[in-house]
Order: structure tokens, then sequence, then C-alpha cells
């Protein structure tokens, strides 16, 4: 059978388009002659993903992106058509996860399967979510350090700052003086350490006999234990005594007496009884005081002028005295009296 050349070139035209349309999906990323499942997932946003990029689970790629457009509300939100080539099994709540797969900002989706056990089924929109990028997770991570180092710089100028605030001429001098300072007590220490040497050295003698007489009295002391012990037991027992006496009624008893004492003393102070009249009574002490001086005149007055009171008189006539005469003898006899009394 002979075929005509336009059915020929015919043939060759639809095979040319077949192989293009076959290395288009191949270049795509599609296997026109292989089942897929087609899933769905909606994004606020996808910062950068495209048609073609891959659909992997653990790192292996099970597909790839089909189909990016927005939402029918009009929402800003992205719809992203997966078609998956494989038999792993997804759950209804496996979740759609663009992700970053280097440093340059390649995209992909990465399926993570839930532990729901009912399966997703073709054409079931998953749960999305987006990760943060390499560069922005490098970023987060960075952020903490490069903030710590701007403090560190800022605090290195700080103390810059102070330094050559600090390291001037007066405190130079300062610091000089300080060292000076310290050095002249150290050499007051060492100087004060050898007169305490030369002090132990001239008292050695001292402070060993010292030492001695109280190791004595510690001998003493110990040999005395027993009669010790015995007086602090007398002691105790003395204690105890005068705790079953009572002693809180003999307080009562001693502080009545006192009080009655008191009182005593205040009716003396008022001029009540005899006691407290002679106290108490000017009068009457100025009129014992002047009888008392009368009687010493009396019995002067009998002494030196007998005659007056005796008639007879055995040595003759003595001499009178008169009464200015009487207070002078009473007055010189006073302060013989006295001088006698002083010695």
């Amino acid at each position: 059978m002979k075929y005509t050349k336009e059915f020929a070139v015919g043939i060759v035209a639809i095979l040319a388009i077949g192989l293009l349309y076959w290395g288009t999906s191949f270049l795509k990323g599609e296997d026109i002659f292989s089942t897929h499942t087609k899933f769905f997932a909606i994004y606020p946003k996808v910062d950068g993903l495209t048609k073609s990029q891959p659909v992997i689970i653990s790192g292996f790629t099970v597909g790839s992106i089909a189909n990016m457009y927005f939402h029918p509300k009009m929402d800003g939100s992205v719809v992203v058509e997966m078609k998956i080539h494989t038999e792993y099994p997804l759950s209804t709540n496996t979740v759609a996860r663009i992700t970053s797969t280097d440093l340059l900002g390649g995209k992909a989706i990465e399926l993570v399967p839930g532990d729901n056990r009912q399966p997703a089924q073709s054409g079931d929109t998953l749960m999305s979510e987006v990760s943060l990028s390499l560069t922005e997770e490098m970023n987060m991570q960075v952020l903490p350090l490069k903030n710590k180092i701007e403090k560190l710089l800022g605090s290195v100028d700080t103390i810059l700052v102070l330094t050559s605030e600090i390291f001037t001429d007066n405190f130079k001098d300062n610091i000089e003086t300080s060292v000076n300072s310290l050095k002249n007590t150290f050499a007051s220490l060492e100087s004060s350490a050898k007169a305490f040497d030369h002090l132990l050295a001239d008292n050695e003698e001292s402070l060993t006999r010292t030492i001695e007489d109280v190791g004595e009295v510690s001998h003493v002391l110990q040999q005395n234990k027993h009669n010790l012990d015995k007086i602090a037991k007398n002691l105790a027992a003395v204690s105890d005594s005068l705790i079953q006496s009572n002693p809180g009624e003999a307080f009562r008893s001693l502080t009545s007496t006192i009080v009655n004492f008191n009182d005593l003393l205040q009716r003396v102070e008022q001029g009540e009884g005899n006691l407290g009249l002679l106290l108490n009574d000017e009068d009457l002490f100025n009129n014992l005081e002047l009888a008392s001086q009368r009687l010493n005149l009396l019995l002067l007055d009998m002494q030196l002028n007998p005659k007056r009171y005796v008639g007879v008189s055995i040595f003759g006539r003595a001499k009178e005295f008169n009464a200015e005469e009487l207070h002078q003898l009473d007055k010189e006899d006073r302060e013989k009296r006295k001088k006698l009394k002083n010695k």
C-alpha cells in the first residue's frame, strides 16, 4: 500500500508535535505516561514559589507544582495545584509546607504526613504552612549575636572613653602618691614587726615565767577540781535552800518593815509624838539649849561663888565673880574641852 507524501508529512508532524509536548512536559517535571494524584493547597503568600518546582516527602521528590493562581474570592491568597506521582499514603491532615531548598532561594513544597488514618483523595485541599527561608532562619539566629556584638562594641567604646578620661596627669600623680603611701605603710609595718621581735626577745624570760605560772595555776585548779566541785555543789544546795525557804515571804516582810519605818520617819518629820516635837519645835530646842547654858553657868557660879549658896566657908573668904566673868570662864572652858576633843 502506497502512502502519499501528504500523509507521510502529516504523520511526521503529529509525531513531532507529540515529541514536543512530551519534551516540554518532561522539562516541567511531568510524566504524561504515568498516573498522578492531584492535591491543592491555599497559601497567604508563596514567597517565590513557581510552577514545576518539586514536591518532596522526607527529601525525596514525589511530584511537582502543576499550576498556581489566585483564589476565586480574590482575598490575596494563592491556590497551588500539585501533581503527586507516588503510592505513599497521605492522610487528610497532611501539611503542605513551603520550604527553602538552598541558600540561593530555591523553593519546594514539603508534604508532612499526619497521624490521621483516613487517606486523602485526589482533589483534596491539604493544610498549608509557610516555613522560614534559610536566609530568614539564619538572620534570626544571627540577630541575637549581632545585638550582643553591637552592645559589646558600645561597651568597648565606653571603656575606651572612660580610660582616656581616667588616665590623666592628675590620675597618674594620684597613683604615684598612693604607691608611695603603700611603700611607707609597708615600711612602718616592717619596723613595727622588728620592734615587736625585739620586745619578745627582751621579755622572753618574763613571758616564759608567765606561761609557767599559768601552767601551775591550771595544775593547781586541776588538783583541786574535787574541792571546786564540792563548793559548786554547796552553792547549789544553798540556792535550793533559799528557794525552799520561801524568799518571797521574807522579802514581803522586809518590804512591810521598810514601809512602817518610812511611815515613822514621815510622822517624825511632821512633828507627831515627843521625838517629832523635839526635832521640829525650834522654840523647844532653843529653850533646852538656853536651859543647858544656864545650868552650866549655875554650876560654874556654885563652883566659883560657893558663899552664895553655903553660909560657912572652911577655907576662908573666896573671890566673887560677876555674870560677865562667869560667861568668859564658861567660854574658855568650852574651848578647852573642844581642843581636848579634837586631839
